[in-house]
């Protein structure tokens, strides 16, 4: 052999030893962005669950984007980057992911203290509104119940909003910050959340008789579909089954499936009574349902919110696409707006 022949060979051997003493890293970026308000892809999703799991997490990676994984997020922000304000959110190229992906992990996050063993002093604040139609983040509900708990409300801490949570926060309005109309929620920065971080008094074990009932649990009291969404939901095409049953795992406000397929009388009786505008309508053919949002799991409706309307159509829109399935929603026609209307597109 050639000396020249031998140097091309030792080169050769030299570089293989220098490709395989390299790390290898996660290349493959996210898609879309993961956590708190973030486009939530399925894949993206997962891909972050498997990572935040590497770091200590312990979640289910199941792919569903939910307070647990929000949580997660946070705390790993909080904990292994230092971030003076979480946002619970992880952005395609951004500081959380690239920390997250790097190829030298960093030290599990220590897991947070059990709630009775919470700080005197909550100063990081909630990331999200807590209450009667709040985000309920189950980090932030642990903040409050913890809070109110100091204000003697002898709650279980257990970082869901139900309504125990919702008369405590209520009671302590009305008791504490003597608010004339308590809502039943803490706004980040609100003057509830203001009162109850700080040296205010106590609320009484037992709410006064004139208090106000809370209506219902504020936000996601379920996870599932009720018995009057699955009977609407029986002859609608399977692909929006699909993507119903899929909203209902993400959305931010509970919702009900009022209609799905109908008859052509009851269309008729529709148009009518100006509730629809066609006898074609897809509605016929069980490409069509009606959703409409209702926090309290069904009891009551109000057709006049029209951010709860658009916080469940965001979720209708984010199902469909993970599922792949092309979906119209009523509240964006211009000439006739019809908010609880979704469709399988033409």
């Amino acid at each position: 052999m050639s000396k020249s022949a031998e140097e091309q060979l030792k080169a050769l051997a030299n570089s293989y030893k220098a490709a395989a003493a390299v790390k290898p890293t996660t290349t493959t970026g996210l898609t879309g962005s993961v956590g708190q308000g973030g486009k939530n892809v399925k894949a993206d999703v997962t891909k972050v669950q498997t990572l935040l799991n590497k770091k200590g997490a312990k979640l289910a990676v199941d792919g569903s984007c939910g307070p647990k994984t929000i949580a997660a997020i946070t705390a790993y922000q909080k904990q292994a980057m230092k971030m003076a304000k979480p946002d619970g959110r992880v952005d395609v190229n951004g500081a959380t992911w690239k920390s997250l992906n790097a190829a030298t992990a960093a030290p599990a996050p220590a897991k947070p203290a059990t709630p009775a063993a919470a700080p005197a002093a909550n100063t990081a604040g909630i990331t999200a509104s807590v209450g009667q139609g709040g985000k309920n983040i189950k980090a932030d509900v642990i903040k409050v119940q913890n809070l109110l708990n100091k204000k003697n409300a002898k709650l279980a801490v257990d970082g869901s909003c139900g309504p125990k949570t919702i008369a405590a926060i209520t009671a302590f309005q009305k008791q504490v910050v003597k608010l004339s109309k308590p809502d039943g929620r803490i706004d980040p920065n609100g003057t509830t959340w203001k009162a109850l971080n700080g040296t205010s008094g106590n609320i009484t074990t037992t709410p006064a008789p004139a208090a106000p009932k809370p209506a219902a649990p504020g936000n996601i009291i379920s996870r599932e579909l009720n018995s009057r969404s699955l009977k609407s939901l029986n002859g609608v095409n399977s692909n929006l089954v699909k993507v119903v049953k899929r909203a209902i795992q993400i959305t931010p406000v509970y919702f009900i499936v009022i209609e799905g397929l109908r008859t052509k009388e009851r269309q008729a009786q529709l148009v009518k009574q100006g509730a629809s505008k066609t006898m074609n309508s897809r509605h016929l053919t069980g490409h069509a349902v009606d959703i409409v949002p209702s926090p309290d799991g069904g009891k009551t409706i109000d057709w006049n919110n029209k951010t709860q309307f658009k916080q469940v159509a965001a979720a209708m829109k984010q199902a469909a696409k993970e599922c792949g399935v092309k979906i119209t929603w009523g509240g964006d026609w211009k000439n006739f707006v019809d908010m609880p209307h979704y469709e399988i597109t033409w």
